[in-house]
């Protein structure tokens, strides 16, 4: 199996990929202070500490937490519940604010 990351599918980071090493949090967010995964301050809808993202490699999913004050979605899904982890499949495709800057747990 392919190890855990992010690849962006949109966005400023579409194509790149990010390893997750296993009991690593990765911030996305506005903020270079707060956040390892950037995002232009172009991006009205990316909150300056967005979402964190770990991986729980016994269960084999992600857990994504959402900080933010434009919330985080799932692709063509429902907006994740804020400020509190939530368990996601390895392929899904979480957007920051809209689709416009999104990222497939890979």
């Amino acid at each position: 199996t392919e190890e855990p990351g992010l690849r962006g599918v949109a966005g400023m980071y579409a194509g790149f990929n990010f390893k997750l090493n296993p009991g690593e949090t990765i911030t996305l967010g506005r903020d270079a202070n707060s956040a390892q995964i950037v995002i232009s301050d172009h991006a009205e809808k990316v909150s300056r500490t967005h979402c964190r993202v770990s991986f729980d490699t016994q269960q084999a999913l992600y857990i994504v937490t959402d900080v933010s004050k434009n919330g985080t979605y799932l692709q063509d899904g429902p907006q994740l519940p804020p400020q509190r982890p939530n368990r996601v499949a390895r392929g899904t495709v979480i957007c920051l604010g809209d689709s416009s800057n999104s990222f497939r747990l890979v």
